[in-house]
């Protein structure tokens, strides 16, 4: 990856977090949250929007100053979705969110003295069962462990 390439990289990156934290938002307000110009902006933001990745809501209010009204957007919820595993010593905690952050579901399942494949059938299991009851664009886009460890 080429230095252009990494600091456009990082720039989408930032974005895409601005736009995660702001639920609803404006490519001007990305523009001064994160200090990058407005065309670079609007130039992510058109890749993006191919992508499917934002939708617009419409317009918002124009400043007092005059203007055009800005276009409001966020991230797609619909994209995709991703599911997460929390595994502790008593328990098995999962969640599915869609790519905005919305939780779909999630629970706890017992484990305490299970044996590792007992757990992984259940994890198997769960993943499963999100791939066939949420339904997005793009399906499952990463899954996220974490055990807990030291006792």
């Amino acid at each position: 990856m080429n230095e252009l390439d990494m600091i456009k990289s990082n720039s989408t990156k930032s974005i895409l977090q601005e736009l995660f934290n702001n639920k609803v938002t404006t490519r001007a307000e990305i523009s001064r949250s994160v200090g990058l110009n407005k065309s670079t902006i609007s130039s992510i933001y058109e890749n993006l929007k191919q992508l499917n990745l934002v939708e617009e809501l419409g317009e918002g209010e124009a400043s007092n100053l005059g203007g055009r009204k800005p276009t409001k957007i966020r991230i797609n919820a619909n994209y995709g979705f991703t599911v997460s595993f929390d595994i502790s010593f008593h328990n098995l905690h999962y969640m599915a969110n869609l790519l905005n952050g919305e939780i779909v579901a999630q629970g706890k399942v017992s484990i305490y003295g299970d044996e590792t494949a007992k757990i992984l059938k259940i994890i198997d299991d769960k993943i499963n069962h999100f791939l066939a009851t949420v339904k997005t664009d793009r399906g499952l886009l990463g899954i996220c462990f974490s055990v807990h460890g030291g006792y």
